[in-house]
């Protein structure tokens, strides 16, 4: 699937001034402890409603990839 990456990106930044966040590098928007935070929820919430359920670094790495560019590095 081909996005049209300019526009997600403005919208992006659109929505985060709406909201007052800012993203300054890609370590706030994918924190070096998103893992931990997200595991008990992974298994827990998302566990109960997907069979099976997918390899939370193999999601956060193909999010990464995915959405890096709405980031300022």
């Amino acid at each position: 699937m081909d996005f049209q990456k300019d526009q997600i990106r403005k919208l992006f930044e659109e929505k985060s001034k709406l909201k007052e966040v800012t993203f300054f590098e890609t370590r706030q928007f994918f924190p070096d402890n998103i893992f931990e935070i997200l595991k008990p929820y992974w298994e827990g919430e998302l566990g109960r409603l997907l069979n099976p359920l997918p390899d939370l670094n193999k999601v956060l790495a193909e999010l990464k990839e995915k959405v890096g560019f709405l980031i300022s590095t």
